[in-house]
């Protein structure tokens, strides 16, 4: 009787936990947003408005919380901010602007692919991955030099 008591309440405490662990989404009303990301999507995106922004939390073991934003705009663009509300990753099928592409990345692209649009960017770690609309897929070094084509 006792083990089934302690059985029972096992399962109500994880049951109880798992909400904590899978993280939340929260959707951020216009004056939650936080400025640095409004300012990046005025300066880059001038002609999108945001449709929504979700506050993504995650938390792990030892009390790691992971804090992402998700971006969408009109035109279909998506963007994904990290905790430090640096952007991480673009979408957009009609093309990114050159303006969220560094030069070097840009002069290299206009000079291999130039009939080909980029049509996603991400960072992670030191590495800029590109996907063209043609589904070349491109790394570059955090200062543009040409790593490799990806699969």
């Amino acid at each position: 009787m006792k083990f089934k008591t302690i059985g029972i309440s096992l399962l109500l405490v994880s049951l109880l936990a798992l909400p904590i662990f899978a993280g939340e989404d929260l959707p951020l009303l216009e004056e939650q947003i936080p400025k640095v990301i409004k300012k990046y999507v005025a300066k880059h995106f001038p002609t999108q408005q945001i449709l929504v922004v979700v506050k993504d939390v995650e938390f792990g073991r030892l009390n790691y919380k992971k804090v992402k934003y998700n971006v969408e705009l009109e035109g279909d663009v998506k963007l994904e901010f990290d905790k430090g509300k640096r952007i991480r990753k673009i979408e957009c099928d009609s093309g990114l602007p050159n303006s969220v592409i560094s030069e070097k990345v840009m002069i290299y692209i206009s000079k291999h692919y130039a009939s080909s649009k980029i049509t996603e960017w991400e960072r992670y770690g030191i590495i800029q991955k590109l996907k063209l609309d043609n589904g070349v897929c491109l790394h570059f070094d955090r200062k543009g030099k040409f790593v490799r084509i990806c699969k």
